[in-house]
Order: C-alpha cells, then sequence, then structure tokens
C-alpha cells in the first residue's frame, strides 16, 4: 500500500506540474506579445527612439528573451527527449538565467535614471550613454 500511495501521489504531482507549466507558458506567451508590441513600436517609430525609451527597449527584449524558456517549458513539459539532449539543456539554463539577469538590471538601471532624474531634474542624463 504505501508504494501505491506514492505512485498516486507521484503521478498527481505530475499532473499538478503539468498544469503549472502550462499557465505559466500561457502567461509567458502573453509577456513576449506584449514585450514585442513595445519593441514593434519602439523600431517603427522614430521619435521614440531617444532617452529614456531606449532602456524601455531593452528591458523589452530582455523579458521578451527569458519568456522563450517558460514558453519552451510549456510547450513541451516532462518531455524526456529534450531531458536528455544536454545541450539544449543546458543552453536553455544560460539563457533563462541570462536574460533573467538582464530583466532585473534593466529595471534597475530605469530606476537609477529615474533617482537621478527627481534629484537633479536638469541633468541630462541622455550623456550617460
Amino acid at each position: 500500500p504505501v508504494s501505491g500511495g506514492c505512485a498516486v501521489r507521484a503521478h498527481v504531482n505530475r499532473a499538478i506540474m503539468a498544469v503549472f507549466f502550462r499557465w505559466a507558458g500561457s502567461l509567458a506567451g502573453l509577456s513576449m506579445f506584449g514585450a514585442f508590441l513595445i519593441m514593434l513600436s519602439y523600431l517603427t517609430t522614430p521619435r521614440l527612439r531617444r532617452h529614456p525609451q531606449n532602456l524601455v527597449f531593452w528591458l523589452s527584449f530582455s523579458d521578451f528573451c527569458f519568456a522563450i524558456k517558460w514558453v519552451i517549458t510549456a510547450l513541451y513539459p516532462g518531455s524526456k527527449e529534450l531531458e536528455d539532449n544536454e545541450v539544449a539543456c543546458r543552453l536553455q539554463a544560460f539563457f533563462g538565467q541570462f536574460f533573467q539577469l538582464a530583466s532585473v538590471a534593466w529595471y534597475g538601471v530605469i530606476a537609477a535614471n529615474l533617482i537621478i532624474n527627481l534629484r537633479r531634474p536638469f541633468t541630462n542624463t541622455a550623456a550617460y550613454n
């Protein structure tokens, strides 16, 4: 009875994780769509291509690339082929961590830019590029 209970629990846990990854992937898809719209508007509207909108563009790019990790995970949950492919697994892990850190770093840059502009409103922070 103990091993049967563990098997049922493992099956339930896998089912819950599959639902979680589907939700995470769906939300990541929405995030990718929003980031894509921001990047598209930046690239197609010349007057947006200036400071501080360039910071928001790079934040959106980082968010878009980070969301790819969750979309891949949602499309292939528990895929044995992907788990066994060590190169693909390591690449996804590396780029997921890189773009997650890049996204947080861009938030930090935007916050620093905002603090500088609030403390010294006549400072040209565009010159810091």
